[in-house]
């Protein structure tokens, strides 16, 4: 605000004193709507607790069929529920109530079989899409007859002159075409000479050609995926663990894309053209990882488990979260990563990406898709692993 004070000619000096005052007040009042008119970042201690009610639970044990192991979950638009399981190499599908419908695909090598069958289920519409990760295939199913549609080949490529990598996910869209990452994953350190591994989103056809090879690239994390090669003569060694970054990427049947990498809580979020919508989060960085905490994980491992520790380099922190999902809505959830604690929490983001809610879960749940307001996911135990849903009140 810009105020000009004009004089006035005038012999009493008590006028003369009240334009002044009037003038500081003004002065005052400008600064104040000034710094008013500022935006605030969002406060994360004021995020809107939700309550979670389990309305539905589906056991292992079905007299219908045999079911291996429950793995990853997709829903279709009649809240139908479908189940990878990766033991019996074939999905299992369950109504909203969660009676036993019928199972889709079979274990082999031919059209709409599967040998490499792994959580990575999606549903758009009334098709199924299974990514079969080292044949790099995705076998198509119509849900409703659960009959074998095609097969969508990936095939291996360059992008910019390095490889694009094995397929991790996909995303199919609405108006048929597919979100694919790939990774070029890193299994040694980095050479000074090396081309820069890459994690590339890939936009493809509903035939699998190329709409564009390298919609979005983000540097390769290392190590990759969590894992930790560690090689000895005669003798290679890989660990899975926790206590790394990871890459992580998630869109909705619209193409609202998230991605971040979890050291922090410092998400991006994207159109399913690639172009940047805005960044999510206040990049608050895990727990810091102590000596202890190695040896706490390398408790019940092998000693060359501390050794690849630290040929990679230990780890300052934890990471910030350890799952990120979009809904229908292009709202983005997130699970919070803290080790030891008996409970799980999500933190939510509206679809501008501001913090909004929040809920807590146990840890032997692992959620798979959010929308509308319901969440769907599956409680791992080794007693009584189960398919569960939950009806989410206050979003």
């Amino acid at each position: 605000m810009i105020i000009k004070l004009i004089s006035i000619n005038h012999p009493d000096k008590l006028l003369m004193e009240l334009l002044k005052y009037l003038f500081l007040l003004l002065l005052s009042a400008g600064l104040i709507l000034g710094c008013s008119s500022e935006e605030k970042a969002p406060d994360e201690s004021a995020l809107h607790p939700l309550l979670l009610t389990k309305n539905l639970s589906i056991p292992i044990t079905t007299e219908e069929a045999l079911i291996g192991e429950f793995s990853g979950l997709a829903t279709d638009n009649s809240g139908n529920i479908y189940a990878a399981d990766t033991e019996q190499q074939k999905i299992h599908r369950f109504s909203d109530d969660g009676t036993y419908l019928n199972a889709i695909g079979r274990e082999g090598k031919g059209p709409g079989e599967f040998t490499d069958l792994k959580p990575n289920i999606r549903i758009q519409a009334d098709t199924l899409y299974v990514l079969q990760q080292r044949a790099r295939r995705i076998e198509l199913f119509n849900v409703t007859t659960a009959e074998f549609i095609r097969t969508i080949k990936l095939p291996d490529v360059e992008v910019n002159g390095a490889k694009i990598g094995s397929p991790r996910t996909i995303f199919p869209l609405a108006n048929g075409q597919i979100l694919a990452v790939f990774v070029d994953a890193y299994f040694r350190a980095p050479k000074e000479d090396e081309v820069p591994h890459q994690i590339t989103i890939s936009k493809l056809d509903a035939t699998g050609a190329f709409v564009d090879k390298s919609l979005l690239q983000f540097p390769a994390p290392y190590p990759t995926a969590r894992r930790l090669v560690y090689f000895e003569p005669g003798k290679v060694s890989i660990f899975i663990t926790s206590i790394y970054s990871e890459f992580y990427v998630a869109a909705n049947s619209k193409g609202q894309l998230y991605t971040g990498k979890s050291d922090s809580l410092h998400l991006k979020r994207y159109s399913r053209d690639g172009k940047r919508r805005g960044e999510v989060g206040a990049g608050s960085v895990g727990l810091p990882f102590t000596a202890a905490d190695l040896d706490s994980v390398a408790r019940d491992l092998p000693k060359n488990f501390k050794k690849a520790v630290q040929k990679v380099g230990t780890p300052s922190h934890w990471p910030a979260f350890k799952r990120l999902l979009v809904d229908d809505k292009g709202r983005g959830w997130v699970k919070r990563f803290d080790p030891g604690n008996p409970q799980q929490t999500w933190q939510g983001f509206d679809s501008k990406g501001n913090p909004r809610w929040e809920f807590i879960l146990p840890k032997e749940v692992e959620l798979y898709s959010i929308n509308e307001e319901s969440a769907y996911g599956i409680f791992n135990s080794d007693m009584s692993p189960r398919i569960i849903s939950y009806e989410i009140d206050g979003l």
